[in-house]
């Protein structure tokens, strides 16, 4: 397969305009009897940027000083049955000492319509930003540096969803979701690469029978699941499908067990992943109170054992906590997109991702990759409030065990903290700081990674922030030349018209 769209599909001036036309014609058609409302919001940030390490390299680096200037636009649009929203910025840097400049295109968009009123709903994503390629050469909580590791990374999500009744008898839905992954990271003679892997077009479709909430204390379904990955490079593709048969007994209000039959295929090619045939899985749910959830379910597939488990917990208002296990076979492609339907629309933040935080620079946890893999991952987030604070804590651990003997398995373990304070009305204070050990090659290398960042932001005048920042980057490494540091102090200031 060839994908020959990264250098005709990102022109922003054609995009802005292509937006605008699509959001306006959307609302203009839509039923005059709706609420409707389409806001257009322009923005400008200035940003200068003192940093110890511009080039990213082993630690001792070279240090410089960085102005930057991002105009960017953002469109709102709702009524009735449609939402969408686009935030387009790019951001055009100097770099004093060596005299260079770079510039970077960022692009975020959702729409969520209901096509026919409660059976027909379309999404559509998109996410488009420079992105470190290779988890294991660069590393910086700042923009305001060079290195040939960061690349613009397009990735868009398109998915549509029928929900119907048959008779009296169940209830039935169809989804398919399209996805395309782009980069320049196919070019095999780009020799300034760090490293190599496909553009993508993925596919998923899902289909289910059953029986609702039509009976006190049973509940059945039938369902089809098939996942596609094709890659434009000579690699391996993915596959996975699974049919299933599940029931659900209801012991009472609080207690609930389930047991599924199935069967799985795939196409990969070791015998950790390849797995497949008969599938089997039991399990129960807890739910206490509104406030709490517990699900836990154990099963096999072919030889491969497999269990996933999901809490979460309101103490009271101010308290969250939520765990979770997931075990999955999944790609890289496959993840980005799950990523990007996460993201919606917030009436104050604007578009945000699964985490409600604003979109922005986002780094992967492990480098971009052809290979497919098993995934098993533990989460865990506690969220607490309380006046004018938000205190969170979080981790996770993953183990990955890669479709390719060559590459053995990775682990990768990560804590972090944060602290937002509302000082007034018009100014508040965060930090940020997390700690990552990620091993690769076999978990023969070894990295630890330490993040922090302190922000300082005020309202100057109504349409007018302005934030300091200090952010910590640093990286230790067993491999000889795998060490690396940066420190960034930065003065940012947003117009918005």
């Amino acid at each position: 397969m060839q994908i020959a769209l990264y250098n005709q599909l990102w022109s922003p001036v054609y995009f802005m305009r292509a937006v605008v036309f699509c959001l306006t014609g959307i609302f203009s058609f839509s039923s005059p009897a709706y609420t409707q409302s389409l806001q257009i919001d322009p923005r400008l940030d200035m940003q200068a940027t003192y940093t110890d390490n511009v080039t990213l390299l082993e630690t001792g680096g070279t240090s410089d000083y960085v102005l930057s200037a991002s105009p960017g636009l953002n469109i709102r649009g709702k009524s009735a049955r449609i939402e969408a929203s686009v935030d387009y910025w790019f951001e055009q840097l100097w770099f004093g000492r060596s005299g260079e400049t770079d510039r970077r295109h960022y692009l975020y968009g959702l729409l969520d319509a209901e096509i026919w009123k409660d059976h027909l709903t379309m999404t559509a994503r998109a996410g488009v930003s420079p992105t470190f390629l290779d988890r294991q050469q660069s590393l910086s909580g700042s923009s305001a540096n060079i290195s040939t590791n960061r690349r613009t990374v397009q990735n868009y999500a398109v998915a549509g969803k029928y929900s119907g009744r048959i008779s009296n008898f169940a209830n039935m839905s169809a989804s398919y979701e399209f996805g395309l992954s782009l980069s320049p990271a196919d070019n095999l003679n780009d020799e300034t690469l760090p490293l190599n892997f496909s553009d993508s077009e993925t596919q998923r479709f899902r289909a289910n029978i059953g029986s609702g909430k039509r009976f006190r204390h049973f509940e059945w379904a039938v369902s089809a699941m098939s996942h596609r990955v094709s890659r434009s490079l000579d690699v391996n593709n993915f596959r996975s499908d699974v049919y299933l048969a599940e029931a659900w007994y209801k012991l009472n209000r609080k207690l609930s067990f389930v047991g599924a039959v199935g069967e799985t295929r795939n196409d990969f090619v070791t015998d950790a992943l390849g797995q497949q045939g008969f599938k089997w899985d039991v399990g129960m749910q807890y739910v206490p109170s509104l406030a709490a959830d517990f699900l836990v379910r154990y099963g096999k597939e072919g030889q491969r054992e497999t269990w996933n488990f999901k809490a979460s917990t309101l103490f009271n208002r101010r308290t969250e906590l939520k765990v979770s296990y997931i075990d999955i076979l999944s790609a890289t492609a496959l993840n980005s997109n799950d990523a990007l339907n996460a993201y919606t629309l917030d009436t104050r933040l604007g578009i945000v991702d699964g985490n409600g935080l604003p979109v922005d620079v986002t780094d992967p946890s492990f480098s971009l990759s052809d290979t497919d893999f098993r995934s098993k991952t533990w989460k865990v987030f506690l969220k607490w409030l309380h006046k004018r604070d938000t205190v969170y804590f979080s981790g996770s651990r993953e183990l990955r065990t890669f479709d390719d003997l060559t590459r053995g398995d990775s682990l990768s373990w990560n804590i972090a903290a944060g602290w937002d304070h509302k000082i007034n009305p018009r100014s508040d204070i965060g930090f940020n700081a997390s700690f990552r050990r990620s091993s690769f090659e076999g978990q023969t290398r070894k990295d630890d990674y330490i993040l922090a960042s302190l922000e300082y932001k005020t309202n100057l005048y109504r349409n007018v922030i302005a934030a300091l920042s200090l952010n910590h980057s640093e990286r230790f490494s067993n491999v000889e030349g795998g060490d690396l540091a940066e420190n960034a102090i930065s003065l940012y200031i947003r117009s918005t018209f």
